[in-house]
């Protein structure tokens, strides 16, 4: 799924909101996901719940969505693991 997705989310440069929710996404795709939203400067709401990811996945998106100075700013990335634990990040732009 990711491999079809990623071309068209990097050259991406009018989708605000992905949600990738029961996609059964595993750490690969979820550090494919974050390669690509180090590039991708239009996205500002992420949703990647009950997905197969886990430590490195979790990892690379907040990585990715985290670093200061890319031109962009996350109104809102949610992950939360399908195997009972959750993570949510919550930004807003200032």
């Amino acid at each position: 799924m990711t491999k079809a997705l990623m071309p068209g989310l990097r050259d991406n440069t009018s989708l605000t909101d992905l949600n990738l929710d029961y996609v059964r996404l595993h750490n690969e795709g979820a550090i494919e996901v974050a390669q690509v939203l180090e590039i991708n400067t239009t996205l500002r709401v992420l949703s990647i719940r009950y997905n197969m990811i886990n430590g490195e996945g979790v990892r690379s998106i907040v990585a990715s969505t985290s670093a200061i100075g890319r031109g962009k700013a996350w109104s809102y990335l949610e992950l939360m693991s399908g195997r009972g634990g959750a993570h949510e990040w919550e930004r807003r732009s200032s």
